[in-house]
């Protein structure tokens, strides 16, 4: 920024004025680094025919998602592997079956896309106008070099049906960031005919149109979670603090202790706890839940700290009807905070009006809510009673209403008031 002086001709005179300049320089745009990742409870297979198996994708932003399909337990594909599968490719991946790229338009939104499958087993001819062809060099003896405009999984899709596959997926976004790590596959039977049977072809999905998973109730250290599936499943779950990188859907089976034959990348998961061991854990909690088909469940995650911040990140998998396991790969995510715990309250009453030291005095705690730890037994010479000038007779309670109401009896030792109390933080709410 700066100034000036100018003159203007104006008639036969001259007219002096001050010039402020202004000097216009572009913003710098912010790189977009950020990484694309699928919204929860996505991708997911929305349904498997003979014909074609349909899946449901949603990320968080404008971009791509790159698939391949392989044959069931096979090697997984590297990230740049599958990448390229959309785009030219001279070195197809070995045991791909279909591969391709879906354009994601819409961040946020559930959209549906479609993988072909065909009963045509002949040998694919692919047609002339997919190939590139570059003559050799002039003058020289050289051959001329023939590439594949598209990959040939693309263009010569082979998944059949009565076949096994694992379908992997990619997300890249607008700007080219890709997720750093493939998540599992998601494994898929296809029926050898379109078949009315729901859910025996396609791994176990949650049931999206009443928004589960979700918490129903926050505690202090617990939390009571509410799912429902569209189909039977085993659901295993971890519990992160918010701030760790979400787990794979090995880490998750493996925590639980459970295996799997998928194939990794460059070794074959024979132990997914030992697979889990290498990666370490930091989990807070765990469970796995047998879930019945379109039956609301309820799950508690329990030992949990006040005032904290988690993640619930789960992963199922079904059994079709010839037995093999089909894995809900991509692990959906649940966040939840806990609350500060709210402490039960007890009020200690008494019916008696006139009190002696010769005649034991009765004593009333009622809690506000259940509580469970609350003691005060002769076998255990724990009494959370505290009385001052007084004894609880027979170091023990009778119990009125259990986990609730408890009737004491006091024997005061010397003339003068009579002091009855409960500590706070030596029972827990149930």
């Amino acid at each position: 920024m700066g100034s000036s002086t100018w003159i203007r001709a104006r008639g036969s005179s001259f007219v002096a004025a001050s010039l402020l300049l202004l000097i216009w320089r572009p913003s710098l745009a912010t790189a977009d680094t950020s990484l694309p990742s699928f919204d929860s409870s996505y991708p997911r297979v929305h349904s498997v025919t003979s014909t074609e198996i349909t899946l449901a994708l949603s990320l968080n932003e404008v971009g791509h998602v790159y698939y391949a399909v392989v044959p069931k337990d096979h090697a997984a594909p590297s990230i740049a592997e599958l990448k390229a599968q959309g785009s030219l490719s001279t070195s197809p991946l070995s045991g791909v079956e279909s591969c391709g790229v879906f354009s994601i338009g819409t961040p946020n939104s559930a959209l549906s896309y479609t993988i072909g499958v065909t009963e045509d087993r002949s040998e694919c001819v692919v047609p002339d106008e997919y190939f590139i062809r570059q003559p050799g060099f002039y003058g020289l003896d050289t051959e001329e070099t023939i590439e594949l405009l598209y990959p040939k999984c693309k263009l010569c899709p082979k998944l059949y049906p009565g076949g096994e596959y694992d379908i992997y997926l990619l997300a890249s976004d607008a700007a080219g960031n890709d997720q750093t790590a493939l998540p599992g596959p998601l494994t898929v039977l296809i029926p050898t005919a379109t078949s009315a049977v729901d859910g025996i072809y396609r791994p176990p999905n949650f049931d999206s149109t009443i928004g589960l998973p979700s918490v129903y109730q926050s505690g202090g250290t617990y939390m009571k979670l509410v799912v429902t599936m569209e189909q039977a499943a085993e659901l295993a779950y971890v519990v992160t603090l918010a701030t760790q990188p979400p787990p794979d859907m090995f880490s998750i089976f493996a925590e639980n202790g459970i295996t799997t034959g998928i194939i990794g990348r460059h070794r074959r998961h024979r132990s997914l706890l030992e697979h889990h061991t290498i990666h370490g854990s930091g989990y807070i909690t765990k469970g796995v839940h047998n879930i019945l088909k379109g039956v609301t469940s309820e799950i508690f995650v329990m030992s949990l700290t006040e005032v904290t911040a988690y993640t619930v990140h789960f992963a199922a998998r079904s059994q079709s009807a010839t037995g093999v396991y089909l894995y809900q790969a991509v692990t959906t995510q649940l966040d939840m905070s806990t609350i500060t715990k709210q402490r039960p309250v007890a009020s200690i009453t008494s019916s008696i009006i006139t009190a002696t030291n010769t005649a034991p005095i009765a004593v009333r705690v009622t809690w506000d809510r259940d509580v469970t730890g609350f003691l005060c037994t002769a076998w255990t010479f724990v009494c959370e009673l505290t009385v001052s000038n007084g004894l609880v007779v027979g170091n023990a309670y009778t119990v009125v209403t259990d986990k609730l109401v408890y009737d004491f009896q006091i024997m005061p030792t010397n003339e003068g008031p009579v002091i009855m109390s409960i500590s706070p933080g030596q029972h827990i709410q149930i």
